[in-house]
């Protein structure tokens, strides 16, 4: 569903596959969201750590620790408790 004016909305988007990656950042920006786009695991959960999101696009082919890693800091953050 597009964003209406004037409420940019934030989205996360991890991907390891470059192809994808695009896709689903170029359909966001199309309907009006903001993206950070990432193909690393590592990464994402850095930009999760430094930004504010509404939502999340976490590919689970993502190297296993990584996701791992990814769930259980997302869990511990201030997202994960239900404050967003």
């Amino acid at each position: 569903e597009p964003v209406s004016a004037g409420a940019k909305r934030q989205v996360l988007i991890a991907d390891n596959n470059e192809d994808v990656l695009a896709t689903l950042d170029r359909e966001m920006k199309e309907v009006g969201y903001d993206t950070a786009a990432t193909w690393s695991g590592v990464e994402a959960l850095s930009l999760l750590n430094s930004g504010t999101f509404d939502s999340l696009l976490i590919d689970d082919y993502l190297r296993i620790y990584i996701l791992a890693t990814f769930w259980k800091k997302f869990r511990a953050s201030q997202f994960g408790r239900g404050s967003w």
